[in-house]
């Protein structure tokens, strides 16, 4: 339960723009577990009447250690140290709402894709040859590539692969092979020996950023630094690129997240390697295109958030409700 505790202290403490909490109330309207716990060690709730209010309202006066504790073993551990003084009513942020890369640039590729994937959540059938679906082929190849920091550790995949699909017990021979060769692609092009010579290099870094009142979140893949001295993005995708301009939204983001963390570069880099068919994509964007960027985005979210999900048949050949012929499995009727 200590360890509980901490782990729950730790979560709520590094967020910095909101902090959204969620609780169980047992069949008598008593709090339970993290409700329960904001309660009896920080006071917050003051009597059960008041947790609807939770959300919008805070009275966090006093330390941890100060407060009386029935659980005897978070007694025995280091006492953990509040702010002195903490608001108690929460200011509004300014921020709408919070969505991912991945959300956004589907909706702006179809916003009917973006109702049936993120709002309907209809599954996707994929069928794969090699024991794991594109997900996880996906999240196999992040993996991997994330251990690799420069051209030495190429030398042997067998450790890094290993790894990647120790949590994956539906792995095949055929899974190892062709993770290696994902691999490989990537290694061996022009990409990723420009990647590798980097001085400075980064990889799997999370990143969020305000874009005009609302949280925008994704995750750079690598992020190294090229002989000018800016910071360049590659993304791993994998599938074919059959439709490269499909892309395009997801790069506009990349580079609206990098400009953020970088605003003094002139220009930002965004790369997509397709590691299975060995293939990149490559995008610069000035600080003037991200300002009108900025602004698109602003209408796409906009149009979002008033539930318009119009069909957009212009992308139908990579999309994964299309049927066998690449038509929308959704009618018109």
């Amino acid at each position: 339960v200590a360890e509980k505790k901490r782990l729950f202290y730790v979560g709520t403490t590094r967020a910095e723009d909101r902090l959204i909490l969620s609780g169980t109330l047992s069949e008598k309207g008593e709090a339970q577990e993290m409700l329960k716990w904001l309660d009896t060690h920080l006071d917050i709730c003051g009597g059960e009447e008041d947790l609807p209010s939770l959300p919008f309202r805070l009275n966090v006066l006093r330390r941890l250690e100060s407060s009386t504790s029935t659980d005897e073993t978070l007694d025995d551990i280091t006492p953990i140290e509040f702010p002195e003084c903490l608001p108690s009513v929460l200011e509004p942020t300014g921020i709408s709402a919070a969505f991912s890369v991945a959300e956004l640039a589907n909706y702006a590729r179809c916003p009917l894709r973006y109702q049936l994937e993120n709002v309907l959540r209809i599954p996707i059938d994929d069928p794969s040859e090699t024991g794991l679906d594109e997900t996880e082929m996906d999240n196999a190849i992040r993996s991997t590539l994330a251990r690799i920091r420069q051209r030495s550790d190429t030398e042997n995949l067998d450790p890094f692969i290993d790894q990647a699909l120790e949590n994956y017990s539906e792995a095949t021979t055929e899974s190892t092979a062709a993770l290696r060769t994902y691999i490989n692609n990537f290694t061996n092009s022009e990409l990723g020996e420009t990647a590798f010579s980097a001085a400075n290099t980064y990889t799997n870094q999370q990143v969020h950023a305000d874009i005009e009142g609302h949280i925008v979140d994704g995750r750079f893949d690598r992020l190294f630094q090229d002989q000018a001295g800016h910071w360049q993005i590659v993304i791993y995708k994998t599938g074919d690129l059959q439709d490269s301009e499909a892309y395009h939204p997801e790069m506009e983001l990349y580079s609206l997240l990098a400009h953020r963390r970088y605003p003094e570069q002139p220009t930002v880099t965004i790369n997509i390697f397709f590691t299975e068919q060995a293939r990149s994509i490559q995008k610069h964007f000035s600080v003037a295109e991200l300002q009108e960027i900025t602004e698109r985005w602003q209408e796409k979210i906009s149009d979002l958030q008033q539930g318009n999900y119009n069909k957009n048949t212009d992308h139908c050949c990579s999309c994964p409700y299309a049927d066998a012929n690449g038509q929308c499995i959704i009618t018109e009727s």
